[in-house]
């Protein structure tokens, strides 16, 4: 049977921007800038360079198995056997996941409630969305995708607004100067690595790229 094509580039680019300009990525970069200030930014080129290569070892793997789609559990499988897969596989997407989702949910719920829906229970609303998102995934990829695309837009949107709200300065808040601010807490190099841990975060979803871009 002939492989048709499931996404396309746009779907798939924009499947791949959600996966990390997510609710969690946004709170760590706040946390992460509130922590070492724009020092912040040392730690993320070294993630960034990690992240490179985890990509470039990827489509490395994939050269060498191109039948495998089984992704990092499947890899590990073949160079160091199955007690490793198992242990790849559960902390790399399933701890990952019942850590990550959960939070997710009950950010998005909190949020949710005490801005837009104050009468609906934060718990009641993030069950509510859960089984959207699930109805969603459901119905296919088609369906998936243009979801997708709208909530991407929505998410850079965002981001580009509170940019120009801070750069113009239009809100109504009391502006904090320089003098105001906080001496960053980690400084120096070996506490720029430290954050590193935390700056990974940010580039959750690397791993996906590859499956995504085989199916385009």
């Amino acid at each position: 049977m002939e492989n048709q094509k499931k996404l396309g580039l746009g779907s798939a680019v924009s499947v791949c921007v959600g996966l990390i300009v997510a609710t969690s990525c946004l709170l760590l970069l706040r946390q992460g800038m509130g922590l070492a200030g724009s020092g912040f930014i040392v730690s993320l080129g070294i993630v960034l360079f990690l992240n490179i290569m985890l990509a470039l070892t990827f489509g490395e793997l994939h050269a060498i198995m191109p039948n495998v789609e089984g992704g990092l559990g499947q890899y590990t499988l073949a160079g160091l056997g199955p007690i490793a897969s198992v242990v790849s596989n559960l902390s790399a997407y399933v701890i990952t996941m019942i850590l990550a989702t959960s939070v997710e949910m009950a950010m998005c719920g909190m949020v949710i409630n005490q801005i837009f829906l104050p009468m609906i229970p934060s718990p009641i609303l993030s069950v509510l969305l859960l089984s959207i998102l699930f109805f969603v995934n459901y119905m296919g990829v088609d369906i998936f995708a243009k979801v997708q695309n709208i909530v991407v837009v929505l998410l850079i949107g965002s981001l580009v607004l509170f940019g120009i709200i801070s750069f113009f300065n239009p809100g109504t808040g009391t502006v904090i100067t320089a003098a105001e601010q906080t001496a960053p807490v980690v400084t120096g190099i070996s506490g720029y690595i430290s954050l590193a841990a935390l700056a990974f975060w940010l580039f959750i979803g690397i791993e996906f790229f590859k499956f995504l871009w085989l199916r385009i």
